[in-house]
């Protein structure tokens, strides 16, 4: 598998403090790298939107491992 650019957006349900009861909105975009045989290293930016909150902006660096069929 190929490093390559990468891109979701989910739903998302507060469950607790600010977010308690509300539906967002989050986006993620970024780019990961396959290191070596499966483990493969992320670094992008999420972002969160609901109504009633101020939009939010965060890193969203990861490690991860997988394995193809």
């Amino acid at each position: 598998m190929p490093s390559s650019f990468y891109s979701s957006t989910s739903y998302a349900r507060g469950l607790t403090r600010d977010y308690k009861n509300k539906n967002a909105l989050m986006s993620e975009i970024g780019f990961r790298w396959m290191a070596y045989k499966g483990l493969n290293l992320r670094l992008g930016i999420t972002t969160t939107a609901a109504k009633g909150q101020s939009f939010k902006v965060n890193p969203a660096p990861g490690i991860s491992y997988g394995f193809f069929f």
